[in-house]
């Protein structure tokens, strides 16, 4: 049989898995999760710290009859997220391997969720325009549950805005293993899972291939607080790069401060190889849709939450 599938081991298949997610972006942008994403599961600042045993969380399909020269064998990628969330990355030319992807999805949402609330619960978050996979889900007993992100892109010609930082406020690059504490009370206040980031946490971070210490920047107090806070991955084979996380702590909301410390990130990644500039998965609510639109992120799909409770 030409298309076989394996286990995945971090040390062994990240490299191939990541020309995976380049050339299937090449063929059709943002269909897959984008390289830094994917790394970011073993190197994100926030939750617990990646384990071996995680591996068993992600599945390759390879097909045996691409060409030796070809960069990756790899067809499909199946990712699950427990308790109740599975991703389907696949070749568009492969399509007729998503069923067993999603059989293998569902064998783990019913594994991780013996004993637990989640139980037999699995969910996908898909684009509007990924009609195989939602048509498919659609067939399985999947139900749409409402809108849950937005993907958006911004061109690589789109002039920078200007803006002034306000009086008592600068713009800087922060050192997250230094200044643990501030960033992550930052962070943690947008993203409440941030609040647990550790010491450890921030030194595997900063090992990441995609970080930059340049482009992981704050707007700081006088009190040299972070107000707001944003960070650039650049992936170093492709130069698809994303703005991930990007947000403003509560107390110093509706001063603007998102735009200017995206619009100074913008100006800090010109001298970067960037091929391609997104945000996926953005928040979809107005004032999200406002700040992006107005410094250059177009809306280019809608993504859905896809989900069922299995048997």
């Amino acid at each position: 049989m030409a298309i076989k599938d394996r286990t995945f081991d971090w040390d062994r298949d990240f490299e191939l898995v990541r020309q995976f997610l380049i050339e299937t972006h090449k063929i059709q942008p943002l269909l897959n999760w984008i390289p830094t994403r994917f790394e970011n599961r073993k190197f994100g600042p926030c939750g617990p710290v990646y384990e071996d045993d995680e591996n068993r969380f992600v599945r390759i399909w390879e097909d045996t009859r691409k060409s030796k020269s070809a960069l990756t064998p790899i067809v499909g990628v199946g990712i699950f997220s427990p308790p109740s969330e599975g991703y389907v990355n696949i070749h568009p030319q492969y399509r007729n391997i998503e069923r067993d992807i999603i059989s293998w999805l569902e064998a783990q949402a019913i594994q991780s969720g013996n004993g637990t609330s989640n139980a037999g619960e699995l969910g996908f978050f898909v684009r509007e325009d990924n009609g195989h996979l939602i048509t498919l889900l659609e067939g399985l007993g999947y139900q749409n549950k409402g809108l849950y992100s937005h993907d958006r892109v911004r061109p690589l010609d789109y002039p920078i805005p200007e803006f002034e930082v306000p009086d008592g406020m600068e713009i800087r690059s922060v050192d997250i293993v230094d200044e643990l504490d501030k960033y992550r009370a930052a962070q943690g206040s947008v993203f409440k899972h941030c609040l647990s980031m550790t010491i450890d946490n921030a030194r595997i971070f900063k090992s990441a291939s995609f970080y930059n210490p340049n482009l992981d920047i704050a707007v700081v107090t006088e009190d040299g607080d972070f107000a707001a806070f944003c960070t650039i991955r650049v992936d170093p084979v492709s130069g698809i790069t994303e703005f991930e996380p990007v947000g403003t702590h509560p107390d110093y909301r509706k001063r603007g401060l998102a735009k200017i410390l995206i619009a100074d990130g913008l100006r800090r990644a010109e001298d970067q190889d960037i091929s391609f500039m997104c945000v996926p998965g953005a928040n979809p609510t107005e004032a999200a849709s406002r700040l992006y639109g107005t410094m250059g992120f177009e809306l280019t799909a809608r993504e859905y939450h896809w989900s069922k409770t299995l048997a």
